[in-house]
């Protein structure tokens, strides 16, 4: 398999839950929704990656779709590629796949932890560890990402924001339930407004947050059943 461009009509299905995990993509415009035995848990938007777990069958394991993830507007446009190739970005200028990958990861890690953050404002035993594991990202990824020369070098950084975004989406299980309400999210939002102030602009924060906003507003709303 070749990196291809799949162009979706609102409701089509790229990938359904438990099929083998072959390859991962980026989106190119629209936007997909992600569904799982819960309902509607995510949207994804241009420049953000998905299906980066199928990277994992470098390592020699045979990962599979946890969810279906389908077209939620007409035209929605995404490039797929195989995990092989990013073995071969190691020779792309500026690194854009690698960087792709990583900062989707690090966008879900630091929006699941400022959720939990605000979610959990007046206990700083719960709130503290998320918040700072959220800033020492945020303050390390440039240098991080701009160091980026080998396989090693992006396997290495790959391996610990995936177990990372694991760690900090189980945690949200447990403290939050399947979904953040409306509240929660709105003090999320007003906890990164004042990070920007502290730390100047995080384009991939606002999105990731921005993101979550939208997938609790559309929850609700009615849109074609993934075919």
């Amino acid at each position: 398999m070749f990196q291809r461009k799949v162009i979706l009509s609102r409701g089509s299905v790229l990938w359904y839950t438990g099929d083998g995990a072959k390859s991962f993509a980026i989106v190119e415009s629209g936007k997909l929704g992600v569904k799982t035995e819960k309902g509607l848990v995510g949207v994804v938007w241009p420049k953000m990656v998905l299906g980066e777990a199928a990277l994992l069958a470098l390592d020699g394991e045979e990962p599979r779709r946890t969810s279906t993830v389908f077209a939620l507007e007409e035209g929605t446009t995404v490039v797929e590629y195989p995990p092989v190739l990013v073995k071969q970005a190691l020779d792309e200028q500026g690194r854009t796949v690698w960087k792709a990958i990583l900062t989707t990861l690090l966008g879900q890690i630091c929006r699941t932890c400022i959720v939990l953050s605000a979610a959990h404002k007046g206990q700083p035993f719960l709130a503290q560890p998320f918040k700072a594991l959220m800033q020492s990202l945020v303050q390390a990824h440039k240098d991080r990402f701009a160091t980026l020369a080998t396989w090693e070098d992006f396997s290495r950084t790959f391996h610990f924001l995936h177990a990372t975004r694991d760690y900090t989406d189980a945690a949200a299980r447990v403290l939050l339930g399947p979904f953040a309400d409306r509240d929660v999210i709105v003090r999320a939002s007003e906890m990164t407004r004042e990070y920007f102030e502290e730390q100047g602009e995080i384009p991939f924060l606002k999105d990731f947050l921005e993101a979550a906003r939208e997938a609790w507003t559309v929850r609700g709303e009615p849109f074609p059943d993934p075919a």
